[in-house]
Protein backbone atom coordinates (compact mmCIF):
# COMPACT_ATOMS: atom_id res chain seq x y z
CA UNK A 1 0.00 0.00 0.00
CA UNK A 2 2.85 2.31 0.83
CA UNK A 3 4.53 1.97 -2.58
CA UNK A 4 1.10 2.47 -4.54
CA UNK A 5 0.99 5.93 -1.77
CA UNK A 6 4.74 6.76 -2.99
CA UNK A 7 3.85 6.67 -6.60
CA UNK A 8 0.79 8.45 -6.58
CA UNK A 9 2.64 11.23 -4.65
CA UNK A 10 5.65 10.87 -7.30
CA UNK A 11 2.80 11.12 -10.27
CA UNK A 12 1.15 13.80 -8.76
CA UNK A 13 4.98 15.50 -8.41
CA UNK A 14 5.59 14.90 -11.66
CA UNK A 15 2.44 16.36 -13.00
CA UNK A 16 2.24 19.26 -11.03
CA UNK A 17 6.12 19.99 -11.28
CA UNK A 18 6.11 21.22 -14.99
CA UNK A 19 2.65 23.57 -14.42
CA UNK A 20 4.28 25.18 -11.06
CA UNK A 21 8.03 25.95 -12.76
CA UNK A 22 6.75 26.73 -15.85
CA UNK A 23 4.63 29.40 -13.87
CA UNK A 24 8.06 30.69 -11.93
CA UNK A 25 10.43 30.63 -14.68
CA UNK A 26 9.40 34.50 -15.40
CA UNK A 27 8.92 35.12 -11.74
CA UNK A 28 11.44 33.02 -9.80
CA UNK A 29 13.44 36.40 -9.03
CA UNK A 30 11.69 39.33 -8.26
CA UNK A 31 12.46 42.96 -8.97
CA UNK A 32 11.46 46.65 -8.25
CA UNK A 33 13.20 48.56 -11.43
CA UNK A 34 16.92 47.13 -11.46
CA UNK A 35 16.81 45.98 -7.71
CA UNK A 36 16.45 42.36 -6.70
CA UNK A 37 14.14 42.52 -4.05
CA UNK A 38 13.59 39.01 -3.98
CA UNK A 39 13.11 35.33 -5.03
CA UNK A 40 10.34 32.94 -4.54
CA UNK A 41 11.20 29.37 -4.82
CA UNK A 42 8.36 26.29 -5.51
CA UNK A 43 8.99 23.00 -3.31
CA UNK A 44 6.78 20.25 -3.04
CA UNK A 45 5.80 18.98 0.45
CA UNK A 46 5.39 15.64 0.62
CA UNK A 47 3.30 15.24 3.66
CA UNK A 48 0.60 17.67 2.31
CA UNK A 49 0.74 16.68 -1.37
CA UNK A 50 1.54 19.61 -2.52
CA UNK A 51 3.18 23.07 -3.27
CA UNK A 52 4.20 25.42 -1.25
CA UNK A 53 6.17 28.42 -2.15
CA UNK A 54 8.92 30.15 -0.12
CA UNK A 55 9.51 34.05 -0.48
CA UNK A 56 12.26 35.18 0.68
CA UNK A 57 14.58 38.54 0.57
CA UNK A 58 17.31 40.39 1.75
CA UNK A 59 17.55 43.61 3.28
CA UNK A 60 21.37 45.06 4.46
CA UNK A 61 22.54 41.82 6.99
CA UNK A 62 18.84 40.90 7.60
CA UNK A 63 16.67 37.94 6.10
CA UNK A 64 13.98 37.19 5.95
CA UNK A 65 11.51 33.56 4.89
CA UNK A 66 8.25 33.00 4.87
CA UNK A 67 6.26 29.70 3.47
CA UNK A 68 2.89 30.50 1.45
CA UNK A 69 0.30 28.19 -0.52
CA UNK A 70 0.10 30.48 -3.65
CA UNK A 71 2.49 32.19 -6.03
CA UNK A 72 0.86 35.38 -5.88
CA UNK A 73 0.92 35.31 -1.62
CA UNK A 74 4.95 34.82 -1.97
CA UNK A 75 4.94 37.39 -4.27
CA UNK A 76 2.56 39.83 -2.33
CA UNK A 77 4.46 39.24 0.54
CA UNK A 78 8.24 40.22 -0.95
CA UNK A 79 6.47 43.24 -2.07
CA UNK A 80 4.65 43.74 1.53
CA UNK A 81 7.87 43.36 2.71
CA UNK A 82 10.17 45.55 0.21
CA UNK A 83 7.57 48.81 0.86
CA UNK A 84 7.83 48.55 4.74
CA UNK A 85 11.72 48.30 4.36
CA UNK A 86 11.94 51.32 1.77
CA UNK A 87 9.19 53.40 3.70
CA UNK A 88 11.21 56.38 4.96
CA UNK A 89 12.84 57.03 1.50
CA UNK A 90 9.82 59.27 0.72
CA UNK A 91 6.32 60.10 1.54
CA UNK A 92 5.11 58.06 -1.99
CA UNK A 93 6.84 55.38 -0.52
CA UNK A 94 5.24 55.78 2.59
CA UNK A 95 1.62 55.79 0.91
CA UNK A 96 2.71 52.60 -0.80
CA UNK A 97 3.43 51.00 2.05
CA UNK A 98 -0.04 52.34 3.62
CA UNK A 99 -1.98 51.02 0.70
CA UNK A 100 -0.72 47.97 0.35
CA UNK A 101 -0.76 46.45 4.07
CA UNK A 102 -4.16 47.57 4.31
CA UNK A 103 -5.19 45.95 1.37
CA UNK A 104 -6.85 48.36 -0.19
CA UNK A 105 -6.77 50.37 -4.14
CA UNK A 106 -5.45 53.72 -4.56
CA UNK A 107 -9.12 54.82 -5.73
CA UNK A 108 -10.72 53.41 -1.74
CA UNK A 109 -8.22 55.39 -0.43
CA UNK A 110 -8.64 58.88 -1.72
CA UNK A 111 -12.34 58.03 -1.05
CA UNK A 112 -11.66 57.55 2.80
CA UNK A 113 -9.82 60.83 2.78
CA UNK A 114 -12.13 62.16 0.57
CA UNK A 115 -9.74 63.73 -2.20
CA UNK A 116 -9.36 62.75 -5.71
CA UNK A 117 -7.38 59.74 -7.34
CA UNK A 118 -5.18 62.29 -8.68
CA UNK A 119 -3.78 63.88 -5.95
CA UNK A 120 -3.09 61.02 -4.16
CA UNK A 121 -1.47 59.90 -7.19
CA UNK A 122 0.65 62.99 -6.87
CA UNK A 123 1.57 62.24 -3.22
CA UNK A 124 3.16 58.69 -4.20
CA UNK A 125 4.52 59.57 -7.22
CA UNK A 126 6.11 62.72 -4.50
CA UNK A 127 5.03 65.35 -7.12
CA UNK A 128 3.28 66.39 -4.06
CA UNK A 129 2.80 66.78 -0.03
CA UNK A 130 -0.72 66.61 1.58
CA UNK A 131 -1.85 69.86 4.13
CA UNK A 132 -1.27 69.47 7.66
CA UNK A 133 -4.94 68.80 8.17
CA UNK A 134 -4.84 65.55 5.42
CA UNK A 135 -1.95 64.35 6.96
CA UNK A 136 -3.20 64.06 10.66
CA UNK A 137 -6.52 62.51 8.52
CA UNK A 138 -4.34 59.98 6.81
CA UNK A 139 -3.00 59.25 10.20
CA UNK A 140 -5.89 58.36 11.71
CA UNK A 141 -6.99 56.15 9.20
CA UNK A 142 -3.89 54.03 9.10
CA UNK A 143 -4.32 53.41 12.62
CA UNK A 144 -6.92 50.57 12.65
CA UNK A 145 -5.14 49.55 9.26
CA UNK A 146 -1.54 49.76 11.03
CA UNK A 147 -3.07 48.37 14.29
CA UNK A 148 -0.55 51.24 16.18
CA UNK A 149 -1.20 54.03 17.69
CA UNK A 150 -1.58 57.30 16.00
CA UNK A 151 0.98 59.25 17.39
CA UNK A 152 3.52 56.41 16.31
CA UNK A 153 2.02 56.43 12.91
CA UNK A 154 2.57 60.44 12.53
CA UNK A 155 5.89 60.10 13.72
CA UNK A 156 6.69 57.34 10.98
CA UNK A 157 5.07 59.53 8.53
CA UNK A 158 6.94 62.09 9.26
CA UNK A 159 10.19 60.33 9.28
CA UNK A 160 9.35 59.75 4.76
CA UNK A 161 9.49 63.68 4.57
CA UNK A 162 12.76 65.40 4.22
Amino acid sequence: MRDIMESISTRSYIKNFGRVSHRLRNHETMNIGRDKIGRVEAVWSIDDDDWRFIGSMTIGEMSYTTTHLTLEAAKDWIISKEYEFRRHESFGMWLRYLIVESNISRAQFAHHLGVSRQIVHLWINDESLPSVETFIKIGRLAVPWLDCPINLILLDMAQSIE
